[in-house]
């Protein structure tokens, strides 16, 4: 794979005289961390180069065009300590006694505009987690291993994932030929027909957890059934561990296998991480892997070290009004959890909880939001080949693409002035994110049931069409809801004060304003 960037002795020794300055512990305050790298941006500390090479970088993962870049003679720390392999995190934490490694990491991630996600059962919550081989998980399909991975996505098992990963090597031995295998979604698609593609698209697969996430957390064991293909290109898929769900039909296990014959057929890019290079590359609209294609130094195979990162673009609702509420409260630290089930604020140890409903809920101390209002949206590759949509009564006529879990609904409640009507509707995709739906709805499979801010974006591209202009659907209310407890902490009642105040300035993006379509 050709380099996006390198740099030059002069430019990494430049960052490097920056970055070694960083004295804040990542693990253990990383948003005074993560405050103290944001200051060097806003001081302008960091050389115009680099700059240039995110913003590059962050343009074509919004163009679409690359998900992939690679960075070399990127600057690392002077000393490169070795870890305990029956204990490798532990180890580190007596060890490193200088960031540079992650300094980089995190001035990439906020120059490119990705934050980094961690999550609490993974190495203690930390935000830098290691590809570095442990004892107890050799020859296993886990980053902790010592041997090949098969094509995947990280924490395929887990609903909240990635979406994009980077690798950077700490410590990688040029005697070993040791590649990172890379497969764009886009490329998987071509060598996938289109009835194996919407059967990809059904929840009726399951994947087992690795075994590391099991030591981390016992009630993992298998996910929900979950859709293989969402979005316009994401794949959740652990190869030999993603399996069709008891019951499931037999086009599920024909598609599960097309996929697996399209895995070999499909051009991929292969990038041998050597030290100092960083391998950042999308983690849901791709699979990757790790082959060891020649080993002749199997010490440094053992001792071969990647540090890590998670990162996401996010919720665009809460994440963002999360993170100015972090960087205004620096002491604050938060484990956000991005699910549709029901929570128990009490007995689940949640503090805040965003609640999407028709009616006020009863059981919490609630912070009205925002109304949402939702629509009825077809591509209109759909709509040329299906019958035309005049009045309500045509609807049952169509496939729907629905939300499932507490939310889901058959019927539709619809409003033309004073006369209403509800209508029932055949599901052909159910999914609890809305985005699967809004890709599906792009990509012609039914007509879909929406948020308003959900589809404004493809329907001002001309991807979607709103059905029935004035007819309206129904509004919800999007809630805050927290304990009502006098103990409450004063942090949390700020953070409910300023997302509402978030919300309150952004109608128009999140279509509340009564607009018709």
């Amino acid at each position: 794979m050709k380099p996006t960037f390198e740099f030059s002795n002069d430019e990494k020794c430049e960052l490097f005289g920056i970055l070694r300055g960083i004295k804040e512990n990542p693990y253990l305050d990383y948003f005074k961390f993560h405050n103290r790298i944001k200051s060097l941006i806003n001081e302008q500390t960091i050389p115009q180069f680099f700059i240039k090479v995110c913003e590059k970088i962050r343009a074509e993962r919004h163009s679409k065009k690359s998900f992939s870049h690679l960075l070399r003679n990127v600057p690392l720390d002077e000393h490169i300590p070795m870890f305990d392999q029956d204990n490798p995190v532990h180890d580190k934490y007596e060890k490193k006694k200088s960031f540079v490694g992650e300094a980089f990491l995190e001035l990439f991630a906020q120059l490119t505009d990705s934050p980094l996600l961690a999550y609490e059962t993974r190495n203690n919550g930390d935000f830098f987690h290691d590809v570095y081989a442990h004892r107890k998980y050799s020859q296993t399909q886990t980053q902790k291993t010592d041997g090949e991975l098969f094509f995947h996505n990280d924490r395929t098992a887990h609903p909240v994932r990635a979406d994009y990963l980077s690798l950077l090597g700490m410590r990688c031995s040029e005697s070993n030929r040791i590649y990172t295998g890379y497969l764009d979604g886009r490329t998987l698609l071509g060598h996938l027909t289109e009835a194996q593609r919407n059967m990809l698209r059904k929840p009726l697969f399951i994947t087992p957890y690795d075994e590391y996430s099991r030591d981390s957390n016992t009630q993992q064991v298998t996910s929900d059934r979950h859709s293989i293909l969402e979005n316009e290109h994401s794949f959740r898929y652990y190869d030999t561990r993603t399996t069709y769900a008891p019951e499931a039909p037999a086009d599920a296990i024909d598609a599960l296998l097309a996929l697996k014959n399209a895995i070999v057929k499909a051009d991929k890019k292969r990038v041998q991480i050597l030290t100092g290079d960083l391998f950042s590359f999308a983690n849901q609209d791709a699979l990757h892997n790790r082959e060891l294609i020649e080993v002749n130094d199997p010490e440094g195979a053992l001792k071969r070290w990647l540090l890590k990162t998670y990162m996401t673009f996010g919720n665009r609702a809460v994440l963002p009004a999360l993170c100015r509420f972090i960087s205004s409260n620096i002491h604050v630290q938060v484990d956000l959890e991005l699910t549709d089930r029901v929570v128990d604020l009490n007995d689940q140890n949640v503090d805040v909880a965003i609640l999407i409903s028709r009616d006020k809920p009863e059981e919490a101390t609630v912070q009205r939001l925002a109304e949402i209002h939702w629509g009825i949206y077809a591509s209109p590759t759909y709509l040329a080949s299906h019958p035309p949509v005049q009045g309500p009564e045509d609807l049952s006529r169509h496939g729907f693409l629905l939300f499932g879990g507490p939310a889901h609904t058959t019927s539709l409640q619809l409003r033309y002035g004073k006369r209403q009507l509800e209508t029932r509707v055949r599901c052909v995709l159910r999914s609890n994110n809305s985005v699967a739906l809004l890709n599906a709805a792009i990509d012609g499979i039914g007509i879909a049931y929406l948020p308003r801010y959900v589809a404004r974006e493809a329907t001002a591209a001309g991807k979607l069409q709103p059905l029935l202009p004035g007819w309206t659907s129904e509004t919800r209310v999007a809630y805050a809801a927290y304990r009502d407890d006098r103990y409450l902490s004063p942090r949390v009642r700020m953070f409910v004060q300023e997302l509402a105040r978030d919300f309150a300035n952004d109608t128009d993006a999140f279509g509340w304003n009564g607009d018709s379509h």
